[in-house]
C-alpha cells in the first residue's frame, strides 16, 4: 500500500512537473509575441545543469526535452523572431546545445529556419553536429547538413555529409550515389537539391517540419 501510494506521488510530481513547463513555454512564448522589445525571450531552465533538471523530474528527463522542443517550435514560428538577426538567434539557440536533447525535430527544425528562412545555412552546422552526437543512428540530420554544405557551394563537405547519411540505418539508397555526382559536377546542379529534399520528405519527421514552415 505504502509502495504503490509513493508510485502515485511520484507520477504526480512528474506530470505536475511537464505541465508547469508547457504552461511556462506558453506563457514565454506569449510574452514574446506581445512585446517588440523582448524579441529573444528566455529559455526556461536553460541555464540548469541537465544533470539536475533530470533528477528533478525523477530520471524522467525526456520531459523537459519534449517541452524545449515545443518551446523552440513556438520561437522559431514566431514573425517577430524571423525579423531579428540570425547570428544573434543562433547564438541563443546555442544555449541549449550543452543539454543534448533528445528531440530530432529540434535540430532540424532549427537547420531548416536557417537554411530557408534566414538564408544562413552556414549557421545550421553547430545544431547538426550536436544532433548527430545526440542521434548516431539518425540519417536525416547529417542529409539536411550536407544539404546546407551544398546550398554554400561547399561541395567536398555535401558529398562527405551524404555518404555519412548513407551509412545510417533506414537512409534511402540515392545517398549512396549522390555524393560522387556532386563532386564529379562541382557545381549546384538544381536536380539534386530537389531530389534530395525530396527523398528527405518520405521522412514523417520532415513532412512534420515542413507543416511547420508553411504556417507561417
Amino acid at each position: 500500500m505504502v509502495r504503490q501510494l509513493l508510485s502515485f506521488i511520484t507520477t504526480v510530481c512528474i506530470l505536475a512537473t511537464g505541465f508547469y513547463m508547457l504552461w511556462q513555454a506558453s506563457f514565454s512564448t506569449k510574452a514574446e509575441l506581445e512585446s517588440r522589445y523582448k524579441p529573444m525571450t528566455r529559455i526556461p531552465f536553460a541555464s540548469i545543469d541537465k544533470r539536475i533538471i533530470n533528477a528533478v523530474l525523477l530520471g524522467h528527463g525526456i520531459i523537459y526535452d519534449n517541452f524545449i522542443h515545443l518551446w523552440v517550435t513556438q520561437f522559431l514560428s514566431s514573425e517577430e523572431t524571423l525579423t531579428q538577426d540570425p547570428d544573434k538567434v543562433s547564438a541563443h539557440l546555442k544555449k541549449l546545445l550543452p543539454l543534448k536533447i533528445k528531440s530530432e525535430s529540434f535540430y532540424l527544425f532549427t537547420c531548416f529556419r536557417f537554411i530557408f528562412d534566414f538564408k544562413r545555412a552556414e549557421l545550421c552546422h553547430p545544431f547538426a553536429n550536436a544532433g548527430m552526437r545526440v542521434f548516431a543512428d539518425n540519417w536525416l540530420i547529417p542529409a539536411t547538413q550536407g544539404y546546407a554544405y551544398l546550398v554554400d557551394q561547399r561541395f567536398s563537405e555535401a558529398a562527405l555529409l551524404f555518404e555519412v547519411t548513407a551509412t545510417k540505418p533506414g537512409a534511402p539508397g540515392y545517398f549512396k550515389t549522390v555524393g560522387p555526382k556532386i563532386l564529379n559536377k562541382n557545381e549546384v546542379d538544381f536536380s539534386v537539391p530537389q531530389k534530395i529534399l525530396e527523398q528527405m520528405e518520405k521522412s514523417g519527421t520532415t513532412q512534420s517540419i515542413i507543416n511547420k514552415l508553411n504556417k507561417r
